[in-house]
């Protein structure tokens, strides 16, 4: 059986090739999953969600620099990066990408200080933080992103 074109292994050495292309042809949607992250081969199988984006992006290990070398896909209007063992540090690095409109970060590590930092994101209508210990703290600073329409905040030690 071949592989599926759909969905591409990315190791850190392929990331900045990916980069220069995804600029290169104007990419706006972008979705990468972390190493740990189980999806099917078959995208017949996959949540609609997901079937929506050409090419799933999966790497093959963590990569403590991935937000930042993404912040230069400035054109980006949808990101998710899920999986991916992002922490607060690295969340600030998303304030390059001011034309984001959705954002998905489910399932890292970025805590009430890397919430705190997406407040910057105003032009934010998505935003999914599920399970990534934001706290109560994290999830009042959200408060500034008034023009959300979606927002998930699933298991994140909410109210605790």
């Amino acid at each position: 059986m071949a592989a599926n074109p759909r969905l591409q292994t990315l190791s850190a050495a392929d990331l900045d090739g990916l980069i220069a292309e995804l600029k290169q042809q104007e990419t706006s949607e972008l979705l990468i999953l972390g190493p740990y992250v189980e999806l099917s081969g078959n995208p017949d199988e996959w949540p609609e969600k997901i079937k929506r984006f050409s090419v799933v992006y999966q790497l093959q290990q963590a990569v403590p620099d991935l937000v930042r070398r993404l912040a230069a896909v400035t054109q980006l209007t949808t990101l998710w990066l899920v999986g991916t063992d992002i922490g607060a540090e690295e969340v600030t690095s998303l304030a390059a990408l001011t034309q984001l409109t959705s954002l998905n970060l489910y399932g890292n590590e970025i805590g009430a200080a890397g919430a705190a930092s997406l407040a910057a994101l105003s032009q934010l209508t998505s935003l999914d933080l599920g399970f990534n210990k934001i706290g109560d703290a994290g999830a009042a600073s959200l408060a500034a992103l008034t023009q959300l329409t979606s927002l998930n905040l699933a298991s994140n030690e909410i109210g605790a």
